[in-house]
């Protein structure tokens, strides 16, 4: 699955000319920190969440919420799928 700009949650600028217009372009707006990070809006992180469920899972992500509430993932809380998908988890928009 590819993700857009607005979906990455870390893009990695290549240093080898730090006058680049792109790269002046991507640090200097609002939605990116230093080092290109971009910092996500409330649904773009909750689509990121869903995706990651449903890739991991095969669940959406309200499904993995109502699971997670319910204790029903309390026995693979340890194992990489749910592991992956808990590092993304954001409260719904």
């Amino acid at each position: 699955m590819s993700y857009n700009r607005n979906m990455t949650l870390a893009r990695h600028h290549r240093r080898q000319d730090t006058k680049s217009p792109r790269l002046q372009e991507a640090q200097s707006t609002p939605e990116t920190l230093g080092d290109g990070v971009s910092v996500l809006t409330s649904t773009e992180a909750w689509s990121l969440f869903d995706a990651q469920a449903r890739k991991h899972l095969r669940m959406s992500a309200e499904e993995f919420e109502l699971a997670w509430e319910r204790g029903d993932l309390r026995a693979r809380q340890e194992s990489l799928p749910v592991r992956r998908v808990l590092a993304v988890r954001v409260p719904k928009p």
